[in-house]
């Protein structure tokens, strides 16, 4: 096994008496320029510590994931399964390398995890996989509808490339749906340093609301810009911006930013709060919204893994139950879409709490 890939937990590392002499392989693929590849990774290893810990058949992570031209990431992820056996795959946040892995997954039948938003992860038809985070549509839907009127006009901010577009179209169907206007739709391109061309691409008068679904960084300098500018109307995004570089970056722009979370009950409230223990005290940081989910993806894979016959684990979808986890009930609908309940969060006094409107509500009239 490689190095690093055990999670050293606390002060010591777990080891087995008697080690599987076959451990149930999960697949991590992680693209080295994932913006949040240290918390996806550790959150994975999380979950692996938790299943040695607690069962006499062991788990081992293996992670593949190399930059270069477009398909190399497919590429490793069929190392993974073809030479490494892994039983599944865990895809990250990035839509492209996702539906590389679904390619893969949809020829040799290895279930897929994904932690990508998109609602094509789910439409590309593949039946044994699922996509753990909330997509983007729900998200944005939810903000929208607990922050603006019925006829409310609202603007975005999203990636350059097959990533923007996505993420543009199910924004577009959300506010579709609630009757809201969605206009313009501005691409920010990765290598944009001259923040001043946002707000001259904004209509005036300023729009109600402005969807930021960018990653943390740019999306941080992005609403400090703005605001610095005279925007004050509503600054909101995914929920995987609730991370410390976002927070760093955005400085006092932060104030009154929203986010949705998903809603916990007890059970998975109390399991929220013991990833959050542990993870600080293995890595010395919170957890982020990608690190829990990444610890739920393993999870859930190991979970189904031990209800079935070797090779057969892509029987276990469409996943028919709801296993708890630390993000909250792991349930989906028949084409793996998950289920969730979304509350707002609103950043104020230094901290997340449940959202109350400020005022004023709107932007510049």
């Amino acid at each position: 096994m490689p190095t690093g890939l055990w999670l050293i937990c606390g002060l010591c590392l777990h080891t087995l008496a008697a080690p599987d002499p076959s451990p149930l392989r999960i697949g991590l693929l992680l693209p080295p320029e994932e913006s949040e590849a240290a918390g996806l990774r550790q959150g994975a290893e999380l979950a692996v510590s938790w299943s040695n810990q607690a069962a006499t058949s062991a788990v081992e992570l293996l992670v593949r994931g190399r930059p270069g031209q477009w398909g190399d990431d497919g590429v490793e992820a069929g190392r993974l399964v073809l030479d490494d056996a892994v039983a599944g795959l865990i895809a990250p946040p990035g839509g492209l390398p996702t539906h590389l892995a679904l390619q893969v997954a949809g020829r040799t039948a290895t279930p897929v995890i994904s932690l990508c938003g998109d609602s094509s992860v789910t439409g590309a038809g593949v039946p044994w996989s699922v996509r753990i985070a909330p997509g983007t549509t729900d998200e944005a839907r939810t903000i929208m509808a607990g922050l603006g009127s019925p006829h409310a006009r609202w603007a975005a901010l999203v990636p350059a490339d097959r990533a923007g577009r996505e993420i543009a179209r199910d924004l577009h169907e959300a506010a579709a749906a609630l009757g809201c206007t969605l206009d313009p739709v501005i691409v920010v391109e990765p290598t944009l340093t001259d923040f001043a061309m946002l707000d001259a691409r904004l209509p005036r008068p300023w729009p109600d609301g402005l969807l930021i679904w960018l990653e943390a960084v740019p999306a941080a300098l992005s609403a400090k810009h703005l605001r610095n500018a005279g925007f004050h109307g509503h600054l909101a995004g995914p929920s995987r911006l609730r991370s410390a570089p976002f927070r760093e970056h955005a400085g006092i722009a932060l104030n009154g930013f929203v986010l949705p979370r998903i809603e916990t009950d007890a059970t998975t409230a109390a399991l929220a709060a013991r990833f959050e223990a542990d993870y600080r005290r293995a890595f010395g940081e919170p957890p982020t919204p990608t690190a829990a989910l990444a610890c739920d993806a393993v999870s859930l894979l190991i979970h189904l893994a031990r209800r079935s016959a070797p090779g057969e684990l892509h029987r276990q979808f469409p996943i028919r139950e709801a296993p708890p986890g630390v993000t909250g009930l792991l349930e989906f609908d028949r084409i793996g879409n998950r289920i969730v309940s979304l509350r707002l969060s609103q950043f104020r006094d230094g901290e997340w709490i449940g959202f109350k409107p400020m005022e004023p509500a709107s932007g510049e009239r």
